[in-house]
């Protein structure tokens, strides 16, 4: 049967018995075939470049998505008081966002000190300029004057420690400053604010709760990165490395593996991988099940359109354009089939400099490589 006969069978609708019949014979054809430009185009051959890859991917693995544990932190009041708003009780939040507000005696006595102190302080700087003036007269003496130094710098310190007291419990540094120079307490309700970008989580106190210095509020931990837990195999595990780069179906950023634990679960035997991934946008949500592929080293590994692999002989293969409407039969060991694309490398790999494979009219390119080898068995 010669291509032209292949080419008329095809338009009028290849059957499964023809196919059959034409699949016995020798396959792997040594001889590339040549086509005129009339004949490719009615065979409806279309080429697309064999890429190299220096990555492949691997089977698909289940994730679990959560908060990375070491980020975890929980929120204590910093000082005593009583929750009088309540804004959130579990969700996304920002950095800065007001979760609920204390109102607090605790916290009008701290600024109510820093004011004392401060008063306190201006009478030591006058104290201390008019014992410089008798000294320098010879009034006072040398001890006086260092009494008065001394009695600044405590002041100064005391003064130092209010202020880095309120700054610490979140108490704004504007109200600090309006503080000071009013000598005013500046109310006594203090905002409790997200000190992080993330999830509000184990939300511990209610509306108008009464609550103690230190006592937990809630817990928060952030979802960007977000981290993913994978179960491997334990055997599959050797394949990978920290670093490594981690592809997650449905999504366009890529991870990379964070973690390898050094421990094997007993009963199922596998071992935690921990990944984290970019989630600047707060699509993946802890908890979310997700699916991974890890993405392999991969040396004189090719990527092409997954149209391309075809059978022949019971060997996988791609077939190769070697020159124009010319085409060569190339056996391939599959490496992967991910989504559109093929993973191949080959013993024959020195061929693939600039490749372009047919990705489409496989099945016609098979029929007429079969065609020719009956035609040189013949003869």
């Amino acid at each position: 049967m010669t291509v032209h006969h292949i080419i008329k069978a095809k338009g009028l609708g290849l059957s499964l018995a023809f196919v059959s019949l034409l699949a016995g014979h020798s396959a792997l054809a040594q001889t590339p075939l040549s086509l005129n430009a009339q004949q490719w185009q009615a065979m409806g051959v279309q080429t697309a470049e064999a890429e190299k890859s220096a990555m492949v991917p691997s089977i698909l693995f289940q994730a679990e998505a959560m908060m990375p544990l070491k980020e975890v932190q929980n929120y204590s009041s910093p000082v005593s008081g009583k929750i009088v708003r309540l804004n959130k009780v579990h969700g996304q939040v920002v950095k800065g966002e007001e979760i609920a507000m204390l109102d607090s005696a605790e916290l009008a006595a701290i600024q109510s000190e820093l004011i004392g102190i401060s008063a306190e302080l201006n009478l030591a700087y006058q104290s201390l300029k008019r014992t410089k003036q008798l000294h320098n007269s010879g009034v006072a003496s040398a001890k006086q004057l260092q009494q008065a130094q001394a009695e600044v710098s405590r002041l100064q310190a005391a003064k130092v420690q209010r202020v880095e007291a309120l700054k610490l419990i979140g108490f704004a540094a504007d109200k600090i400053e309006r503080l000071l120079s009013t000598n005013k307490v500046q109310g006594t309700q203090l905002p409790i604010v997200s000190p992080i970008d993330g999830a509000l989580f184990e939300v511990a106190v209610r509306l108008n709760e009464r609550v103690e210095q230190n006592q937990k509020l809630f817990a928060l931990g952030p979802v960007n990165p977000i981290m993913l837990n994978v179960l491997v195999p334990v055997e599959f595990v050797a394949k990978l490395n920290e670093g490594m780069p981690v592809s997650v179906e449905g999504y366009s950023q890529i991870g990379e593996i964070h973690h390898i634990e050094q421990m094997v679960d007993p009963l199922t035997q596998k071992v935690e991988v921990h990944v984290l991934m970019d989630n600047s946008a707060a699509k993946i949500l802890p908890g979310q099940a997700l699916q991974v592929r890890f993405m392999l080293p991969g040396q004189q590994t090719f990527r092409a359109p997954r149209n391309a692999v075809a059978q022949l002989d019971g060997q996988a293969v791609v077939f190769l354009q070697t020159a124009e409407n010319q085409v060569e039969s190339l056996p391939i060991e599959i490496r992967q089939i991910d989504g559109d694309y093929l993973y191949f490398s080959s013993k024959k790999s020195d061929v693939l400099t600039a490749p372009k494979v047919v990705s489409h009219g496989t099945t016609a390119i098979k029929l007429a490589f079969l065609s020719q080898s009956d035609e040189e068995q013949g003869e």
